[in-house]
């Protein structure tokens, strides 16, 4: 019998059905069912005034807690406490062994027996008659049902959106293939989806907490935008006009040859400082246009040519052998050999939820992802521009239904709650901190690449932030500098233990440019120094292990 079993065998006896619960969702039924335990503990003491009469308010309130749930409409709005409450608890009888929601059960659990006391203690006090011990067990079972209360809340607010949300599939999946369709446009189809656009404009601009809807439009976001021109009467010929200019764009994009996206590639490496001895010409591209990861790495570039308008443009690129697909800006922080290498952090057993702190365009999370096919994922990521070109990655890749991206400040903790991030919620952090301390560096004059590189507050706050987002025992993994080891440790301090720390160096023989790091949230066990990773052979060629990587054919070995 699973654990949350007798709940569901509870919620059995009462026949709370769909319908019932919905009715229940309405704060009315809420609050005064709460009242429902004291009323009945004054109803008991009433026998001392008035004998066997008491049995009469006490059949009433056993009356009115089954008729309470029904009895009530539904509420015109779930977004109150109470509401929010009601439907996480119905979440909770439903899918108690959901992943999702797997780390609540612990305190789950302990709120159970809390309130199991309380009503224990109650019982006997108003058998004896003993009024503080009466009031002793009020107290106890109260606290721990508004506790339970506020933890259905926190659940709701993990997935429980996404119940909501459902009723927009319909609406917007016929606007949308109605704007994607070059020759008829229906106007009804997309008047009908208005609700819908109007939900999804909210969540964007931050004044929605239904994190669960870009999770379930995903892909559909951009092409909805269109529909408010087309409600305020756009033209078909100028819509279907813009629509085929932006298909062009999107082919161009796919079909352009091996040597733009190999060029990109090999520059974005150079950006890093990553060393590699010997690039090849490329000799085999995908049909596509397409380049492999492992192809892309040993294509050389001449960086000291500026870039056109073209080159300034977003082009795709190609990981872990061509499974992930990424387009990428020039400007600002490019993905690379950092991101394929931390994002092997992610395993393919790995569950719940992986967090993307400061993501960029989505390389890490978005590989992450395709690593660990069972996982949720999150990129927190605070430039605009890195934003929009993330969530076209997450579409093109087709991980809608599990990646969602947060446009927040990664520091400010009204930020993320704004964005609607939970603390402690995430069972694996991944980060690329920005590398560089702007009192002993050279900033960049690019802005959004000096966002991306330069830590304003200094590296113990960014860490700070990623931990307070992570669960106890959850798993945080970072790549760095390796001289700024010391400050990685310092940074964490004893917040977290069971540290490996992975030397990563271009050749046997020569010092560290990287560090991968692993630790656990409120570990007490001590730290190992492993064998360095190596990535080239002494000829310039991938090692094993670092090309098995690179395809993510295989984990990092800690």
């Amino acid at each position: 019998m699973s654990e949350d079993s007798p709940f569901r065998m509870l919620e059995k006896v009462v026949g709370m059905d769909d319908a019932t619960w919905a009715r229940h969702a309405n704060p009315w039924s809420g609050w005064s069912r709460v009242a429902i335990l004291p009323l009945f503990a004054l109803a008991a003491w009433s026998r001392i005034w008035i004998g066997w009469w008491a049995l009469a308010p006490i059949g009433a309130l056993l009356i009115w807690a089954w008729l309470n749930p029904r009895v009530f409409p539904p509420p015109e709005s779930t977004e109150n406490w109470m509401s929010k409450a009601v439907l996480g608890e119905r979440i909770w009888l439903s899918r108690g062994d959901d992943p999702r929601i797997a780390h609540h059960r612990p305190v789950v659990r302990m709120l159970a027996l809390a309130a199991s006391v309380g009503a224990v203690l109650l019982l006997m006090g108003v058998a004896l008659p003993n009024l503080p011990m009466t009031a002793a067990g009020l107290a106890i079972a109260m606290l721990s049902k508004l506790w339970f209360a506020d933890r259905m809340v926190w659940i709701r607010a993990d997935i429980g959106r996404d119940e909501d949300l459902r009723r927009d599939e319909g609406p917007l999946s016929a606007a949308v293939h109605s704007l994607e369709t070059p020759d008829s446009l229906n106007l009804t189809a997309v008047r009908a989806a208005q609700p819908a656009i109007g939900r999804i404009t909210a969540l964007a601009e931050g004044r929605a907490a239904a994190v669960g809807a870009e999770a379930m439009t995903g892909a559909r976001v951009d092409r909805i935008a269109l529909a408010p021109e087309l409600l305020a009467g756009e033209s078909s010929r100028r819509l279907r006009a813009r629509r085929q200019g932006r298909a062009d764009a999107g082919n161009g994009r796919q079909n352009g040859d091996c040597g733009d996206a190999a060029d990109q590639a090999s520059g974005r490496f150079h950006s890093q400082s990553l060393p590699l001895a010997r690039r090849r010409p490329l000799d085999a591209c995908r049909a596509d246009g397409a380049v492999t990861f492992s192809q892309a790495m040993n294509v050389h570039r001449a960086t000291n040519v500026p870039p056109s308008s073209e080159q300034r443009a977003p082009r795709g690129e190609s990981f872990l052998a061509g499974r992930l697909r990424l387009r990428q800006t020039p400007r600002g922080h490019r993905a690379g050999t950092d991101a394929v290498l931390l994002a092997a952090a992610a395993t393919p057993e790995r569950r719940g939820l992986v967090i993307d702190a400061g993501a960029g365009t989505g390389a890490v999370g978005l590989a992450a992802a395709l690593r660990a096919p069972i996982a949720r994922v999150s990129l927190i990521e605070i430039d605009a521009e890195a934003a929009a070109l993330a969530r076209e990655n997450i579409a093109a890749n087709e991980l809608t239904e599990r990646v969602r991206l947060h446009e927040a400040d990664l520091v400010s903790a009204a930020s993320r709650r704004a964005a609607g991030l939970l603390e402690e919620a995430a069972d694996l952090v991944l980060t690329n901190p920005p590398f560089l301390d702007p009192a002993r560096s050279r900033v960049s004059p690019d802005p959004r690449r000096a966002l991306a590189h330069v830590a304003a507050g200094g590296l113990e706050p960014w860490l700070r932030a990623c931990l307070a987002l992570l669960r106890p025992g959850g798993e945080l993994a970072l790549i760095h500098r390796a001289d700024a080891l010391a400050d990685c440790l310092a940074s964490l301090g004893a917040r977290v233990g069971a540290l490996r720390i992975l030397p990563v160096a271009a050749r046997a023989g020569e010092p560290a440019t990287r560090i991968l790091l692993r630790g656990v949230k409120g570990s007490k066990a001590p730290l190992a120094l492993l064998a360095p990773l190596v990535l080239h052979e002494a000829d310039g060629a991938f090692t094993r292990d670092a090309e098995a990587l690179a395809r993510g054919e295989d984990a990092l070995p800690w």
